[in-house]
């Protein structure tokens, strides 16, 4: 069971959750709007390999994060000490090894089979940088927040590119593909879920050292509340928290208000059908709720908080907002499917009558 702690199997399922969304619940459906072909789709076994590799990088990244980390653990949670009461130093590092070393290659596999060499640096640089990150940069000024919080962007970017590097292979569509408005859209869905990843996984970052003060204080880390002052800190996170909720209102207005895909193709009879979810209301609700109010409860406890639970409250509620967010893509799946006529989950159709968007 302290294995199986070790590599923290919740945010290893978080991880696996949110590659599976962006795959199925969004970059799918909107190659199947475009009018292409399922016969050309990214294969289930290249996305299981990228998911492997990234789930086995990760637990290695915890494992090794807990053996650099085991004189703060010691002072801020004892009673969760695992590396060094239950497991060995070395037991952790010889896990780290083989799990990591078995996600790269399943990285570079997958790399292979698209023959794509960013996929391939991707899952090195990612290994790389979680070592470095335990060894040092997590001591460095907001270096460490940083680069966890890149680490969570990559997940949806890998997607995006794993599926143009599938869909331009000479075998397929090639530089053809560079001519319509399929690439351009993925990346830009990916990358818009990519920098919401990055931020809330930042803000969280921040609180957890705010929470970890203690123990990253006696262990001469210079994390941003050790180097500022909690105070400065609050304010920092406030900051953060307002260029993300910046960032979802300008989503809302300028890209999924009028989402052209969200809008029903014209039937045989040249007639637009009603469609019985209005997309921009709906998308507009459920950013409020799941998104825009979690995110400013988080900041109200962060504010208030004063002990290391409290922050572990607010450090918790940041993690669920990534969650929500997240879930988006299934509503965004949804009101693809009502406006273009494809099968939600490929199980029904809700409006049989239209027709998917053709490539231009």
């Amino acid at each position: 069971m302290d294995y199986l702690k070790l590599i923290r199997p919740l945010n290893l399922l978080f991880m696996a959750l949110l590659m599976v969304l962006m795959n199925y619940c969004v970059v799918t459906p909107l190659l199947t709007c475009f009018g292409l072909d399922g016969s050309v789709f990214l294969p289930n076994m290249i996305f299981l390999l990228l998911l492997l590799g990234s789930i086995l990088i990760g637990a290695g990244g915890y494992a090794i994060n807990d053996y650099f980390d085991t004189k703060i653990d010691l002072i801020n949670r004892p009673d969760k000490l695992i590396v060094g009461h239950s497991i060995t130093k070395d037991q952790a590092a010889r896990i780290h090894h083989i799990v990591t070393i078995l996600g790269v290659l399943s990285g570079l596999s997958a790399a292979c089979l698209l023959r794509s060499v960013t996929v391939g640096l991707l899952f090195l640089m990612s290994a790389g940088l979680l070592w470095f990150y335990s060894a040092s940069y997590k001591r460095v000024f907001l270096l460490g927040n940083v680069t966890v919080a890149c680490c969570t962007a990559l997940l949806p970017l890998l997607i995006a590119i794993a599926h143009h590097a599938w869909l331009t292979r000479p075998d397929h569509f090639g530089d053809l593909l560079q001519q319509t408005p399929v690439s351009r859209v993925i990346y830009g869905s990916m990358a818009l879920f990519a920098l919401f990843a990055f931020l809330l996984t930042l803000v969280r970052e921040i609180i957890k050292d705010m929470e970890d003060l203690n123990g990253d204080r006696e262990s001469e880390c210079h994390t941003v509340p050790v180097v500022i002052g909690v105070a400065k800190t609050k304010i920092l996170v406030s900051i953060l928290v307002a260029v993300t909720l910046s960032l979802a209102v300008w989503t809302y207005v300028s890209y999924l208000k009028d989402f052209p895909l969200f809008n029903p193709a014209p039937n045989i009879f040249g007639q637009i059908p009603e469609v019985p979810i209005d997309p921009s209301f709906a998308t507009l609700r459920y950013l409020l709720i799941a998104v825009v109010l979690p995110l400013l409860f988080t900041l109200i406890i962060t504010l208030r908080a004063v002990t290391p639970r409290d922050f572990h409250h607010a450090s918790t509620l940041a993690k669920v907002t990534m969650l929500l967010g997240s879930l988006y893509s299934i509503l965004f799946y949804l009101l693809l499917a009502q406006a273009q006529g494809i099968p939600f989950l490929g199980l029904f159709s809700i409006l049989p009558t239209s027709q998917p968007v053709a490539l231009p």
